[in-house]
């Protein structure tokens, strides 16, 4: 039989399965960061999916002090995020994001759109997200881009070199949302184009991307 690994809460120190928890990361700059993957690289911190124990790491800093690492003010936020979706995907009718801003479905949850941009977010916090023609030409450049993303409203001229660079290096080229969408998830302008340089973060991405096609 496969041993189910296990992890434990830094807030309520049980061990758990890992896929209880949600993991975060210390980044080399010494941010602590949420891991939606679980696979991202650097020392990890696990806690509960539930909001009581939330509340509590938050409280007493127990994150930081496990991982020796700063946690800006959003952490709560985006970690509650990631518990929310989750509840969603189980089946949980009374989750969400909380926000109140987002886009939602009939049935009052997060649009596929909305999920998109989040995740997108979560990325871009995690720096592993190049945003602008230039900086994504680069980027390809280097061979470090595993997925592209073009704003549906993006000129021409762009998607067409895009399309050309996906061709020829094989990378996934998704259209996707508004620029001004795109660029206000990633704190910036608008942003015609995207270039996602984690590879656990673009398979996840696509997946959610693919699944917004097929529900249009």
């Amino acid at each position: 039989m496969k041993k189910i690994p296990q992890r434990m809460c830094v807030s309520c120190r049980e061990r758990k399965n890992k896929s209880e928890l949600v993991r975060v990361v210390l980044l080399p700059d010494g941010r602590i960061e949420v891991d939606p993957t679980g696979k991202m690289a650097g020392r990890g911190a696990y806690v509960c999916k539930n909001k009581e124990c939330l509340d509590a790491a938050i409280k007493a800093h127990r994150i930081e002090k496990s991982l020796n690492g700063k946690a800006d003010d959003m952490i709560t936020e985006r970690i509650s995020e990631m518990i929310g979706r989750e509840s969603e995907r189980i089946g949980d009718p009374e989750s969400g994001s909380g926000t109140g801003e987002e886009k939602t479905n009939r049935n009052g949850k997060p649009s596929s759109e909305e999920k998109i941009l989040s995740f997108l977010g979560l990325a871009n916090k995690a720096g592993q997200v190049v945003s602008g023609a230039d900086a994504v030409s680069a980027a390809s450049g280097k061979n470090t881009v595993f997925l592209f993303i073009a704003s549906e409203d993006a000129a021409q001229g762009t998607v067409r070199l895009l399309t050309r660079i996906s061709a020829d290096k094989g990378i996934p080229l998704y259209r996707f949302s508004t620029k001004s969408r795109l660029g206000s998830k990633l704190g910036k302008r608008d942003r015609a184009v995207i270039a996602v340089t984690d590879k656990n973060f673009s398979t996840r991405l696509a997946e959610l991307l693919n699944e917004h096609i097929l529900n249009k």
